[in-house]
């Protein structure tokens, strides 16, 4: 069922971000495009050598790096974003900080139109206040090219008082390459390969809130082989929450243009998990959160798994799901999901509030096929898309190969595992 693959480098020149129904986001970048990987890897082994690195070239890390609790300074920009390759050959780069917004593209890398492999970030601390849009990862803030073989684990606390903020473990928004006249012959998805993050995110934002145990949100992105295990607390002043235990806002499947839909292609988020908690302290706006994402735009979720606990202020304004808390145009084969909400005041289900095993809310065109749940929650389901399934099933080797046909026995082992904590 897992592949490991290494895709082509894919980079941005223009593209369109849809931050929701309600909100665009337009960000430009202009880079050379790397397409094969390079035979001219610069070796680096010191903290001095990883910041002198020139965006422009491709690296191979031949030691860990311990950053010792400094204060770093990201790598790449938007105007010089880093556009080659870098492989950490299976070493760690630990215990950096940043405590200043920097251009508010805050990690390691700040923005990248390369490739990044076989890299671990370990024990990173992301701590700021800013009043413009800000994006944060534990490896890239901003993404457009393709991730393999990496691992973060660290921390997130932003406070936003005048903008949007997209932040994720491992990258804070991750977009495919994308002009005006594209085909969906000449599109390639950007790629997460094999890669896991485990942390905590604290994030409040003046506007929208993305928030994602891996990515924050992700625009034509495959996922594969991916997992979170993280702590998730999301709260939007004036607009709306998009958390989720791997992605917060997942829009896929649909390549635009500036001002119209060029065509149409299926992505999709496979044989990935996440095991969350995630709480929403109630501003008085819309709140999204899901198991596995938050919103999903036209996404599909195969051969997956997801346990959450959610726990929500108020019982207003408020889709709930065990995978997925909101999907438009989206589909779900295969997966199943074990969730527990918690309501931290008294109260009745108001207009608004949507609560499912499965998915939260749906549009007409959302598909779920061959699809369990588990809910431990007091509330009636609003959505009964997916079929109620037993503690006996998801213990059951045997389930998971004959009902959700899956053949990787690792990966059943770890759903098991996951789905049957306390």
């Amino acid at each position: 069922m897992k592949k490991y693959l290494m895709f082509l480098s894919v980079l941005l020149l223009g593209v369109v971000l849809i931050g929701c129904d309600f909100s665009n986001t337009t960000t430009t970048l202009t880079s050379d495009i790397v397409t094969t990987e390079p035979s001219d890897w610069i070796l680096i082994s010191t903290e001095a050598e990883l910041r002198a690195m020139d965006v422009t070239k491709s690296y191979q890390l031949t030691a860990d790096i311990d950053l010792n609790g400094a204060e770093w300074n990201p790598i790449g920009t938007p105007t010089n974003p880093f556009k080659g390759w870098f492989d950490g050959d299976n070493h760690t780069i630990s215990n950096y900080v940043i405590t200043d917004k920097n251009d508010n593209y805050n990690g390691l890398f700040g923005v990248v139109t390369g490739n990044i492999l076989n890299l671990n970030i370990d024990d990173f601390s992301i701590n700021y206040s800013t009043d413009f849009m800000t994006y944060a990862g534990g490896l890239v803030a901003h993404m457009t090219g393709n991730i393999t073989n990496v691992n973060v684990n660290g921390t997130i606390t932003i406070s936003n008082i005048s903008s949007n903020t997209y932040a994720g473990l491992l990258v804070g928004f991750h977009s495919a390459y994308i002009t005006p006249t594209m085909t969906v012959s000449e599109f390639k998805a950007s790629s997460i390969i094999h890669s896991s993050s485990t942390g905590t995110l604290d994030v409040i934002s003046k506007n929208f809130t993305y928030v994602g145990g891996l990515v924050g949100k992700t625009y034509n992105v495959h996922i594969e082989d991916a997992s979170s295990i993280s702590t998730i607390s999301g709260v939007s002043h004036n607009y709306r929450v998009f958390a989720g235990g791997l992605i917060g806002h997942n829009f896929s499947g649909i390549l635009m243009s500036y001002d119209s839909v060029v065509d149409s292609t299926e992505i999709t988020i496979e044989s990935s998990y996440a095991n969350t908690d995630i709480t929403l302290p109630n501003d008085g706006t819309w709140q999204t959160a899901g198991g596995l994402i938050g919103y999903n735009q036209y996404g599909v979720v195969t051969d997956s798994f997801a346990k959450s606990k959610i726990h929500l202020a108020s019982d207003d304004q408020a889709y709930i799901g065990g995978l997925i808390g909101d999907d438009w145009n989206g589909k779900v084969v295969s997966s199943v999901v074990d969730i527990a909400v918690f309501l931290d005041v008294d109260g009745t289900e108001e207009a608004g509030f949507s609560v499912s095993g499965l998915v939260g809310s749906i549009n007409d065109l959302t598909v779920v096929e061959n699809s369990y749940f588990i809910i431990h929650s007091s509330f009636t389901p609003q959505v009964t898309l997916g079929e109620l399934t037993t503690i006996d099933n998801i213990t059951n080797t045997s389930w998971y190969e004959t009902t959700l046909l899956w053949d990787d026995v690792d990966f059943i082992t770890l759903a098991i595992n996951h789905l049957t904590q306390e």
